[in-house]
């Protein structure tokens, strides 16, 4: 998953708009106000890591009962989760799935943490929409993943498929909102710095410059 090129940051900055959005959304959501959100941004496959989120929803909810889950994306025939999880999601009364969106921007303005359980990633997308939102990220420790979010600076990673793991470093998230708010500010930064549309443009013209000038001097 993921793209060579960068994250359009202004569409998912704290914009007026995005805030107006978001909260035209909670209302037509039925979300209440002032309760933890966990978000997901993606397919749901196995390979995503839907099983493991399914998972760790149950621990959360014995910690957190208030907490919501809200999911965007689309399950797909390709690598299917078993059917039984399937139902679970359809019917689990603490979880919204809006399916695909036309726009997640505003969404990300719901979410107190976004959960990543990829197993493995190009260089994802969503936790640098989130960053940019202001959101912090919990993922596994996967190839990718790791590039996108700096284990206990702007999110936190665990081993890939421990669902007890990734329940503990959620819970530990939501249960601290300077830590939310300290990561998530750090998220913004190092996104906007490195991995804006215009900065990862201006990488890619230094490389293929530094490139040019290279084959010329042989």
């Amino acid at each position: 998953g993921g793209s060579g090129n960068g994250v359009d940051a202004k569409r998912f900055l704290p914009t007026e708009e995005n805030l107006l959005s978001s909260k035209v959304l909670r209302e037509r959501l039925r979300l209440p106000r002032g309760v933890p959100v966990v978000g997901f941004v993606g397919r749901f496959t196995r390979d995503k890591g839907i099983m493991e989120l399914l998972a760790a929803s149950e621990e959360v909810l014995k910690v957190y009962p208030e907490t919501w889950f809200l999911l965007l994306g689309w399950l797909e025939e390709g690598d299917p989760i078993p059917s039984a999880y399937t139902r679970k999601l359809e019917n689990h009364p603490r979880m919204i799935w809006p399916g695909v969106v036309p726009d997640t921007a505003p969404y990300y303005h719901l979410m107190d943490v976004l959960a990543f359980p990829s197993h493995r990633e190009g260089f994802p997308n969503a936790p640098l929409e989130a960053g940019v939102a202001g959101v912090p990220v919990v993922g596994f420790e996967v190839t990718g993943t790791v590039d996108a979010v700096v284990d206990g600076t702007t999110g936190l990673l665990v081993p890939r498929g421990d669902s007890g793991a990734l329940a503990k470093a959620l819970m530990r998230l939501l249960g601290d909102e300077a830590l939310r708010a300290r990561m998530g500010a750090a998220a913004r930064e190092r996104v906007l710095k490195n991995f804006s549309n215009e900065k990862v443009w201006e990488g890619w013209l230094r490389f293929y410059r530094e490139e040019r000038v290279g084959r010329a001097g042989w």
